[in-house]
């Protein structure tokens, strides 16, 4: 809004925290305290046209979110930094609530018509000043009070999440025994829960990896020592951060964010068998399980009868994932663990994708087009990746019952697979930069030599995700 009169400073001064609690804003973001212990981000993620809040993080200079160890020894930031920083901004927080005649940040909040007003002069002296001038920002910094002196500008009351009611405390109830066994040593015979289950059931899992994560630390439970079998159709975030030892079976379909935060658990989604009936249903051309699904994931497995949406594993990181087709930017910024494609792929796929392994069915050869080449490379199944993947493969017939799968496994397609594998160039080796812009510059005298018109390169380049235009 700076463009309109108003040049707000940023969020690490007393001003421009009192700015931004006038304007309603309840709660701001501490990231300024990032500057405090003497974080600087590298801006290698414009270099290579990659998402900054995945590559800056990986590449900050001085070693912060990261766990690379050279860059971990360059930091030098303390806790007293961070302390000493909340002292001065609330020092100076208080002089600022003075000089405006308030007693707390309570009263400044929702407060903009009280303490800001439009600047003339700088409507004037930015962009067009015959549209600024017409602008009436009154309405902008009217008081809520004024509005509906009822209604509520700022935190006053708890929000009732309604937790007792969930789901999770059946679960809870059910393999509270057993939970309770392991956790002082011993060994319990494994149990498996019935239920049906719908769309109002979200998280549902989450609250009992929380319940024997507390009990029996990081490894959590046996193998399948909790079997729940849900029928119908899930709600958001089944499975979230599911803990060692839990296994999760839907018979029927998933809904977005379907095993986020996988950690460690067994996640198993599969069509109700009477929808089999007669073949007319087709799991492998039907979505089973929403976007971005196993987001985040850092152990475990999970298993899908069908189609995924779009984003499926982004930022995965140690998980296995199988699934019969995803949509677009399968694999985004995905950092470990193996990921299996028995089906199409969307566009952009592996879009930052910075470590792991992803096997792509793709009999027909087209998966090079919908691949996003910036950080990775394709290459064929071979050595003990076939082995892998047909172990895999076995994984996902044995869970789901897939026809795919077992075609696959038994004619061991594999010389129509595709593995690509990651090839990072973004160190500080000479070579592997200088080797990089010779293959660079290879695909674009390639494809100057198709005789594609520039404005067609554009559109392909635009669509794949590939980069610049290559005319």
């Amino acid at each position: 809004m700076g463009g309109l009169g108003f040049d707000f400073e940023p969020l690490r001064t007393a001003s421009g925290r009192r700015r931004s609690a006038s304007d309603r804003e309840n709660e701001r973001g501490g990231g300024v305290t990032l500057h405090a212990i003497d974080a600087t981000p590298r801006r290698r993620c414009d270099r290579r046209r990659v998402h900054a809040s995945h590559e800056c993080i990986r590449f900050a200079q001085v070693g912060i979110a990261t766990q690379d160890p050279e860059l971990r020894a360059k930091f030098e930031g303390q806790p007293e930094h961070v302390i000493n920083f909340f002292f001065l901004l609330a020092e100076e927080m208080r002089r600022t609530l003075q000089s405006l005649g308030m007693t707390s940040m309570d009263e400044l909040v929702g407060a903009a018509g009280d303490v800001l007003e439009v600047d003339p002069a700088k409507l004037r002296s930015n962009g067009r000043p015959d549209k600024a001038m017409g602008l009436d920002l009154a309405p902008l910094l009217q008081s809520a009070r004024e509005l509906n002196p009822t209604a509520g500008y700022r935190h006053t009351q708890l929000q009732d999440h309604e937790l007792g009611i969930k789901a999770d405390n059946e679960l809870m109830d059910a393999a509270h025994s057993l939970i309770e066994t392991y956790a002082k040593g011993g060994e319990a015979e494994p149990i498996v829960i019935e239920r049906e289950t719908n769309n109002l059931d979200r998280t549902l899992g989450t609250m009992l990896s929380a319940k024997v994560s507390k009990a029996c630390g990081k490894p959590g439970l046996p193998d399948d020592a909790v079997r729940i079998k849900l029928e119908g159709s899930s709600g958001q975030s089944l499975g979230f951060a599911l803990a060692p030892g839990i296994t999760i079976e839907v018979v029927g379909d998933a809904n977005d964010g379907c095993g986020k935060g996988l950690s460690g658990g067994r996640v198993i989604v599969r069509p109700n068998p009477t929808q089999l009936e007669g073949g007319h249903f087709i799991p492998s051309e039907n979505v089973i399980v929403g976007n971005v699904a196993c987001y985040g994931a850092t152990a475990g497995e999970a298993f899908f009868r069908g189609v995924g949406g779009e984003r499926f594993c982004v930022r995965n990181s140690g998980a296995l994932a199988v699934v019969e087709g995803v949509g677009d930017h399968g694999c985004e910024y995905m950092t470990g663990g193996r990921m299996v494609c028995l089906g199409k792929t969307g566009r952009n796929f592996a879009a930052g994708m910075s470590g792991g392994i992803a096997y792509v069915l793709d009999p027909d050869s087209v998966f090079a087009d919908k691949c996003n080449m910036g950080m990775v490379e394709l290459g064929p199944v071979e050595g003990e990746d076939i082995d892998e993947l047909k172990g895999y493969i076995e994984k996902h017939v044995a869970a789901t019952e897939s026809t795919v799968g077992a075609c696959v496994e038994i004619n061991q397609c594999v010389g129509c697979t595709r593995k690509f594998f990651t090839k990072s160039f973004f160190g500080d080796d000479a070579a592997d930069l200088a080797r990089h812009a010779i293959e660079q510059a290879s695909r674009r005298w390639r494809a100057d030599r198709r005789g594609y018109s520039g404005r067609t390169r554009r559109k392909l380049d635009f669509h794949t995700g590939r980069g610049r235009s290559l005319g």
